[in-house]
């Protein structure tokens, strides 16, 4: 039975909730005191059933990174029938909520910022461990100036087997390196280079470098093309600046920054982070230590041309790029002539995604599920195995909340279908009533009204308190439900 955590409670009987800083759908966030030394700490309350969320903090937890840019956990488990988590409180913003505010901030912030960061993921790379989340969301700057990395919550060992299956991807989509959108079992070191220097661009900029309105395009983007050099957007930047963003965002991982360590060589000579000079990381009991600081700046090459703009469709076969419209691989032959279902344009033989729209093939569409993230389907797979489905309270419905499941779900709430080789979901409340008490949510958006929507691959559903992700399979790929 859970205890209902209250301020004045004692988690681990040692830390002290005082107030309530923010809730959200994971769960709580409470401020509260270290009673042995009155430290302020941050307490996490994790209400979702979500194994792989519980799995995703635990993680960072077993990480035990200890470095002055990254933030510290104190400790986690089980109290009164909840999970904690207790890290140290961090009194200040993040970089999304300071972009928000000011569009964007200057040259010497932004790099003092991005050193501070490559410092820490310095510590961490040199114990084998990778971000693959660097983003605004993850970067705090506390109003003592200190920067700290935090949410190492899909970080990885390099030297441990990888438990990401295959076709996943992992991070925010618009920070993702090339090799992270294709392949994520191709995430190394120079990922977390790329995506860092996404945020560089953003800082100094004010612009994401790579944007798009679907997600489809997004990735070839990522892939494919070329951002605006940060020069041609703000002229006053410095060429060394510059040349260094554009080498932190090479497609190709060997023309980045080998190391966090040639990234901070790189940078111009700008004061270290506060306290950050010889740095020291422990995990699971060893301890790495190394001085970015030791070897002079390395001097930065004028800036180059910018690279030609990569469009088109690239081949599966021999990556070469051809021609929108191409029949054929210019290079190796290999046939190019897949169609898009919606918009009709060029699609490589066994692409997942249109390139142009987004829109999912066949035979990545063909297959299925809704993952229970929250609520009575909590870490369940539920098959989309037949051409129409119901869902709703109803024991009648194929997908039925009945006997607790969820009392805010409607009894008939929503009808799933496939068609043309893709998923469909609709309000079925609205379209029997014309009105809607509790609404279909996808990815945010209230549905009920707008007719059949069509899912992607990641899209997230809300029924009442439910909340599912839609995972698509490709064909012959389908695990069994067992």
């Amino acid at each position: 039975m859970r205890r209902k955590t209250s301020v004045g409670d004692t988690i681990f009987g040692r830390f002290r909730i005082q107030s309530l800083i923010g809730e959200g759908g994971q769960g709580f966030v409470w401020r509260g005191a270290d009673q042995v030394d009155s430290t302020p700490v941050a307490i996490k309350e994790l209400t979702s059933e979500s194994v792989e969320l519980r799995k995703r903090f635990e993680r960072e937890m077993e990480l035990k990174l200890d470095h002055p840019n990254i933030i510290q956990v104190r400790q986690y488990g089980e109290d009164g029938g909840n999970y904690y988590f207790v890290m140290e409180f961090l009194d200040g913003e993040n970089l999304a909520t300071i972009l928000e505010k000011k569009g964007r901030i200057s040259e010497a912030e932004a790099t003092r910022i991005v050193r501070a960061v490559a410092d820490g993921l310095s510590a961490a790379h040199s114990s084998n461990i990778i971000h693959r989340d660097i983003k605004p969301e993850n970067i705090m700057v506390l109003t003592d100036g200190r920067v700290k990395i935090t949410d190492f919550g899909i970080a990885c060992f390099l030297d441990k087997e990888r438990v990401t299956r295959m076709g996943a991807t992992m991070g925010t989509a618009h920070y993702m390196s090339p090799e992270q959108v294709e392949d994520v079992s191709r995430v190394d070191r120079s990922s977390d280079v790329f995506s860092l220097g996404v945020v560089f661009y953003e800082l100094l900029t004010g612009k994401k470098p790579f944007d798009a309105d679907m997600l489809g395009e997004l990735y070839v983007s990522i892939i494919t093309k070329e951002p605006a050099r940060p020069r041609e957007i703000i002229p006053a930047l410095s060429p060394q600046i510059e040349t260094v963003v554009v080498k932190m965002l090479a497609k190709r991982p060997e023309d980045r920054f080998p190391s966090m360590e040639e990234l901070l060589s790189g940078l111009p000579g700008a004061p270290q982070s506060p306290g950050a000079r010889t740095r020291a990381l422990q995990v699971d009991g060893i301890t790495g230590a190394f001085d970015p600081g030791s070897a002079p700046p390395a001097p930065v090459a004028p800036a180059a041309p910018r690279p030609k703009e990569r469009t088109g469709v690239p081949c599966p076969a021999c990556k070469t790029v051809n021609r929108l419209g191409s029949s054929f691989c210019a290079k190796c032959g290999f046939d190019l002539r897949g169609k898009c279902l919606n918009c009709q344009s060029p699609m490589a033989t066994g692409a997942n995604f249109c390139p142009r729209c987004g829109h999912p093939s066949v035979e990545c569409q063909s297959q299925g599920y809704f993952v229970g993230l929250k609520g009575g389907f909590s870490g369940e797979r539920l098959s989309v195995d037949k051409d129409f489905l119901t869902m709703g309270r109803h024991s009648s419905n194929d997908v039925s909340f009945a006997d607790g499941k969820d009392d805010y779900v409607s009894r008939f709430q929503a009808r799933v279908y496939r068609d043309r080789g893709c998923v469909w979901i609709e309000g079925w409340d609205w379209v029997k009533n014309g009105v809607t008490t509790n609404g279909t949510f996808v990815n945010g958006r209230n549905v009920d009204g707008k007719g059949k929507v069509m899912l992607r691959h990641g899209d997230r559903i809300r029924l009442g308190d439910s909340f599912f992700r839609f995972e698509m399979v490709e064909a012959g790929s389908r695990k069994s439900d067992s």
